[in-house]
């Protein structure tokens, strides 16, 4: 018989039967190319003979990350420096790798399903410091891609530093 398939790859094209005899043949499919439900068709054919079998996949995805920075939103003086928090959390079904970005550092770990893990990280505003900028936590995995951000703005200087003078008189 001759072995077909609406989707996927067989692991053998054709196979040889006995009368009454049944083999099995594995049929792979990269779920990349399906759809969230799809009907897969094996067909087999050998000299006007033909019969088919059909089954419905259903693909699950089994991993989803969450990506936290804290704080949102901070305001400060130039030449000030600011503490920040970045959660990272596995709440899909299996194991993932990670390459986790935020601040000026970079990091690769693994998270058992549920697992949780937080880092700290300092940013340090320049003393020419002005308007806003965003402070980015980026988790990358081979199934997914989740990214976190919090807005730093710099306060006007004039709102930061000043000096009173005084000559001691009183008026």
């Amino acid at each position: 018989y001759i072995l077909s398939s609406s989707k996927g790859t067989l692991e053998k094209n054709d196979v040889a039967l006995e009368p009454s005899e049944t083999k099995t043949v594995k049929l792979s499919v990269d779920s990349k190319v399906l759809s969230q439900e799809e009907i897969i068709s094996v067909t087999a054919t050998s000299d006007g003979i033909s019969d088919s079998s059909k089954t419905i996949i259903t693909l699950e995805n089994c991993y989803e990350a969450a990506v936290q920075i804290a704080p949102s939103t901070s305001q400060l003086c130039p030449s000030s420096s600011q503490e920040y928090t970045v959660t990272l959390e596995n709440k899909g079904k299996l194991a993932d790798t990670y390459t986790l970005t935020y601040g000026n550092n970079s990091e690769t770990i693994t998270l058992p399903r549920g697992g949780k893990k937080e880092w700290k990280f300092t940013e340090q505003l320049a003393s020419d410091a002005s308007g806003t900028r965003a402070i980015t936590a980026t988790a990358v995995s081979d199934h997914v891609s989740e990214s976190a951000s919090s807005t730093l703005r710099a306060k006007p200087k004039d709102g930061c530093f000043g000096v009173s003078l005084s000559n001691g008189k009183s008026a």
